[in-house]
């Protein structure tokens, strides 16, 4: 942009309005590109959780029945040591299923930078409209 001594005020806050609209436009641009970012991380975290459950099954399986044979060669009754082994397997899932849970989060979701962003461009339109 080139300025001009002689331009008047109202020329010039038409230049500086045109400018924050151009930003603003930018900003948008910007906020998409965030959000793909922040959907693709979703789709990262919903893929790990999905392998981790096909993986974890047959381990999980094979593990439980190895602590239950072990807990009925150490004198538990059969029927106590398949309880408690299901009852290690539950414990496993549900850290499992809240670690992914917490990586789909909303707040994880959420384009603080753009937001930020946004937010001082405001600041200075307020600030240049005053």
């Amino acid at each position: 942009m080139h300025s001009n001594p002689t331009q008047s005020i109202p020329s010039l806050f038409g230049v500086a309005m045109e400018q924050l609209g151009r930003h603003l436009c930018t900003e948008v641009q910007l906020a998409k590109a965030e959000m793909s970012e922040k959907l693709a991380q979703a789709e990262q975290g919903a893929v790990f959780l999905g392998i981790a459950a096909v993986l974890m099954i047959p381990t999980l399986v094979v593990l439980l029945l190895t602590l239950a044979l072990w807990l009925t060669e150490m004198g538990v009754p059969p029927v106590l040591s398949h309880l408690s082994a299901a009852a290690v397997g539950v414990v496993i899932s549900v850290i499992l299923g809240f670690t992914g849970i917490n990586r789909l989060n909303a707040k994880n979701l959420k384009p603080n930078k753009t937001i930020h962003q946004i937010d001082q461009d405001v600041a200075v339109a307020r600030s240049l409209v005053k």
